[in-house]
């Protein structure tokens, strides 16, 4: 540039506006967890909402959601739960699935451990303890923990009034 030319610099009223992006809304209604609610609010600068009834771009819930729910939401709107994920998230749901699988295509199906749903497998599970099959089992409750861990037995002697999922683990051989 010489002397006599020079840039024009826009005036603050001829200045292009910034377009201000809209905040996501993040309806946290059904979430008891303060972590997810911080989260979204001061690390993605989210704008939290819990009025059922409001606009919402993210529907976060702790449990999966209604039919009703899915049915009246935008096209646009997200939500962190998928319609029948219980069948693979609940472990008693997703060895159903799997056995059923496994009985259809054993081939394809042969990829996870030995699996029966009690107490309406009992009989089939204990009959693994007189074969000397398998030695170690993970018992995992069906519903959340109902108060017990996931636990390792070796004979069966847990109750049967509740619902459990039971694994057979099974020794690696050792490569030569």
């Amino acid at each position: 540039m010489n002397e006599t030319e020079h840039k024009e610099i826009p005036s603050p009223e001829k200045a292009p506006k910034k377009s201000k992006k809209p905040k996501v809304i993040v309806n946290v209604l059904n979430t008891e967890y303060d972590s997810v609610k911080d989260l979204m609010k001061s690390s993605f600068g989210y704008k939290l909402s819990t009025d059922t009834c409001s606009e919402w771009d993210l529907f976060w819930a702790d449990t999966g959601v209604t039919e009703e729910m899915l049915c009246r939401m935008k096209k646009y709107q997200k939500i962190n739960h998928y319609p029948s994920m219980s069948c693979i998230a609940r472990k008693n749901n997703l060895g159903k699935n799997l056995m059923r699988m496994r009985r259809q295509f054993p081939s394809e199906y042969s990829f996870f451990p030995a699996t029966w749903l009690l107490p309406s497998e009992w009989k089939e599970f204990k009959a693994q303890f007189t074969q000397r099959k398998c030695k170690t089992f993970i018992v995992k409750p069906e519903a959340l923990s109902q108060g017990l861990s996931l636990i390792h037995i070796s004979e069966p002697t847990r109750p049967l009034y509740i619902s459990y999922a039971v694994f057979c683990l099974k020794k690696k051989k050792k490569k030569k």
